[in-house]
């Protein structure tokens, strides 16, 4: 897809970890319940394509969910929290970031300069969090997908940062959705 090929035309503005195998993942479903997203993250299934992508970590922030992902392949360390103050060092710790589709999560990770997989949550109704993050992966910022799809975008997406995201005062946010959603004035 074009994201991918962005994302792999652009080189990681962060060094990976010595041994360059040694990735870690942060996941984070925000302030909501996902319980898909988590599921998914708990399944040996993901957990083996990550393994198999290099990741020896992976780190959940797991909100009001009530699936709590549990290591299910060994070589792979799982860990699990509901909150955090901050989630800023959590994302720039990280190589990679799975992030359901709220803005501020997906934000964040951008300004991490973090490669991002957005995972959306297809059972919410009028979803608007799938509109921005189908925007955000035609300008080449993530890579979009869906629960049961997340095993294969974690062994096809490069570990390589997104294109930077424009950084803009508070203010303009609502303009830039705007734009990214083609609603220029």
């Amino acid at each position: 897809s074009r994201a991918r090929l962005v994302l792999a035309r652009t080189i990681c503005k962060h060094q990976m970890r010595p041994g360059a195998a040694q990735l870690h993942v942060f996941a984070t479903v925000g302030t909501t319940k996902f319980d898909s997203l988590c599921g998914t993250l708990d399944s040996e299934t993901v957990q083996q394509a990550m393994k198999d992508k290099g990741v020896v970590r992976l780190v959940v922030q797991k909100g009001a969910s009530e699936v709590t992902p549990r290591s299910r392949v060994s070589g792979l360390e799982v860990m699990s929290f509901e909150y955090a103050p901050s989630l800023e060092g959590y994302f720039k710790e990280a190589d990679i970031v799975v992030s359901h589709a709220g803005a501020g999560s997906v934000l964040e990770s951008l300004r991490a300069g973090r490669p991002t997989i957005v995972v959306v949550n297809d059972k919410l109704m009028n979803n608007h969090q799938e509109e921005v993050a189908s925007a955000l992966q035609a300008d080449g910022f993530v890579t979009c997908c869906k629960p049961h799809t997340l095993a294969q975008t974690v062994l096809d997406i490069a570990i390589t940062a997104p294109p930077e995201f424009p950084r803009r005062a508070p203010g303009d946010f609502a303009m830039l959705l705007d734009k990214l959603m083609g609603f220029d004035p």
